[in-house]
Formats: structure tokens, sequence, C-alpha cells
């Protein structure tokens, strides 16, 4: 994927927020007028804003006290309306950048490097930032991870310094666990339009000697490029560990009524001919892609014609087969998906398997060793 792809996407992520552009021009008609130019440039260029100063410093201090803005890192400031309103990627992406015009020696790495890339990266793992100081030791804080790191491959994405695609995907596949490695594994092949011997040619040059390699090895015989976001790359990371039968994915069927095709998550033709279909709910079902994490409430402010539509939609589906529906939080709990796909007849060839390799379990991912 060229960096101008890379940074289209991620300038699509930046905009595509219904009325964005405008809820930041109304919130620069609410500054000071000494003050609207720096934040309009900085947002002009994906990016918060970070004084020059002690005094200009102070002095955005003091307008954050107002509710005007927010102090996004120390010493870097964003529109507040702005900022309550960014998903935690977009805050996280121009935080990036901004802290690589501030830092430029700085190599971002692992989960941070991955949004730059347009990876499917959880949520959970943006609550701090990841950088490499490449073989140096350098003692983290609660706001950045710092990672040592003697065999960096590094590329510049739009002025940002990162890790290069494939080695921020491997680093990512050997230290996530087996859910969060297949989504990340799975849009690589995505992004990259690729087949699933990319990942383990592309892998196999990295993973000598280094932590958790076998992890992300297996993790890569699963990944599936058709998977459309991170949502459905978890659901069916569930259906691997406890054992049932994989769906086809992004399945098309004709439709009787229009003359088109709609096109499904999952599709199950069971052993007896009937066909059960698996659709996952959420919020990429109306607004496109977004980054999905198991925690994040689902929004509720679809549109009449929306859920008209998608109603209509169902009652074509269920002409095919039946339609087995899931929220994000189902699919990513076993307890909770398990019983349902007994219930719709899915089989289960296998026993449940944990499917995690990981023989060293880091800190920054949440997991327990």
């Amino acid at each position: 994927m060229s960096e101008n792809q890379v940074e289209s996407n991620n300038r699509n992520q930046l905009t595509k927020a219904p009325s964005r552009n405008e809820l930041i021009q109304a919130n620069l008609n609410l500054l000071p007028e000494a003050d609207q130019e720096s934040f309009r440039a900085s947002y002009a260029s994906g990016k918060y804003v970070h004084p020059q100063s002690e005094r200009l410093r102070v002095h955005l201090d003091r307008l954050a006290s107002t509710g005007l803005v927010v102090r996004a890192h120390p010493g870097i400031y964003a529109l507040a309306q702005v900022w309550n309103r960014d998903s935690k990627r977009i805050r996280t992406y121009q935080l990036i950048r901004t802290l690589a015009g501030i830092h430029p020696n700085w190599i971002f790495w692992g989960p941070s490097a991955a949004v730059v890339h347009g990876l499917a990266i959880s949520n959970r793992y943006l609550d701090v930032l990841h950088v490499s100081a490449g073989p140096t030791h350098r003692r983290s804080s609660p706001r950045i991870c710092w990672h040592t790191d003697a065999h960096l491959e590094t590329t510049q994405v739009n002025g940002v310094a990162v890790t290069s695609f494939a080695k921020t995907t491997f680093d990512c596949m050997r230290y996530l666990n087996f859910s969060h490695a297949l989504a990340i594994a799975d849009s690589a092949l995505r992004i990259n339009q690729a087949g699933p011997n990319w990942l383990s040619e592309t892998l196999l040059p990295l993973s000598h000697g280094r932590a958790n390699a076998r992890h992300a090895l297996e993790v890569a015989k699963f990944a599936d490029g058709r998977a459309e976001n991170g949502g459905e790359s978890i659901a069916r990371a569930t259906i691997i560990k406890l054992g049932y039968e994989l769906p086809d994915l992004q399945v098309e069927l004709a439709n009787e009524v229009t003359g088109g095709v709609n096109r499904v998550d999952f599709y199950w033709q069971l052993p007896a001919g009937n066909v059960v279909i698996g659709e996952l709910d959420g919020r990429t079902k109306y607004y496109g892609e977004e980054v999905w994490s198991p925690d994040e409430k689902l929004a509720t402010s679809y549109t009449i014609e929306q859920l008209s539509n998608e109603r209509l939609r169902e009652s074509q589906l269920t002409l095919e087969g039946k339609v087995m529906r899931f929220s994000p939080k189902q699919a990513a709990n076993p307890a909770e998906l398990g019983p349902l796909l007994e219930t719709y007849g899915i089989p289960r060839p296998r026993e449940s398997q944990d499917f995690d390799y990981r023989h060293v379990i880091a800190p920054w991912t949440g997991d327990k060793g």
C-alpha cells in the first residue's frame, strides 16, 4: 500500500464523522480571535496545538479551564467539543502526528504504528502511545510505553516515523492475544489485497529469535482478508476458539426483490442443506468501518431510514436462510456466542482450544500471564 493511500485512509477517518468540519469551525469561532489561527492551522494539517513558549502554554491552560479546549497530552491542546466527539483512533492518530512533529526522532511502534498504517487495532491498546528507542532502554510512563528493539525496520508515513508495515503487523500479532492478533492479520491482508500466504512469507524472515514468533505464525494460519472490520475478525476468532465450523465470509446473495445482491458477514451451508446467515450488529452497519472495541457502546443515533433499510434487508435475507444476529459484546464472549451458534445448529467438529502460544505476556497488553 502506498504512502498516499495510507494517508488518504487516515484523512478519511479524520473527516468522515458527520459535520466534523462544521464542528471544528463552530468551535474555532468560540475561541479568542488571537487563538483561532493556530488551532485552524493545526487541525488543517491533522495535528493539535503545541505552544512554542511557556507564556502561550500558560495561556492555553487558562483557556482549558473555561472548557473551550482540553489538554490532549502534556503541552498539547485540542478543541474540547471536537475532542469529545472524535473516536479514540482519531484522537490517537492526530496526537501521533503532533508528537512526530515535536520529536522527529521518535519511532512509533506496535499499536501506535498500527494506527498510522491503518491496521485494525482495538481501542484497548490506544490509551498509551508506543514508541521505540531502538536498542536503548528508556523508562516508560503512564502515557508512553517505550520499547527496546534492536531489530527496527522503519519507514516514514506522511512525516511520521514508524516501524515498517510488515514489522508492525508482526509485532502486534506476536504480542496481542489470539482474537486481537487475528484482527491485525486480517486487516493486513485486506490492506494489501493479499492472500494468506503473504503473511507467512512476510513473518518468517522476521521471526528468528523473536519472542512469541510462533504465536504470530499460528495466528497467520487463520487470517482472511475478506473480513471487513475488526469486529468480524473478533467474532471469527471466538468461533475458532470454540471449535465451531468456520463460515464463508462476505458472501453475495441474489436479492429476489430488487434484482441486486445482498452481501452478508458470515454464511454457513449446513450438512442438511439449510443455510444460516450470521450478521454482526453495530455502528459499522450504518457508518462504515470504525475501529471496534468489545467495551465500546453502540451508536444509537440511527435514522429511521437506516433502520427501515436494515429491516428490509433482513426480511430479504430470510428468504435464503435463518438470520443469526449478534452484538460485538457477544462476538467477543465465548459464553454468549457459543450457545447462540449451538441454537442455530452450527456444526462443532472439535473441542474448544485456547490458541495462545505466547510465552511472554507483555504488561501493556492487559492480559494475565
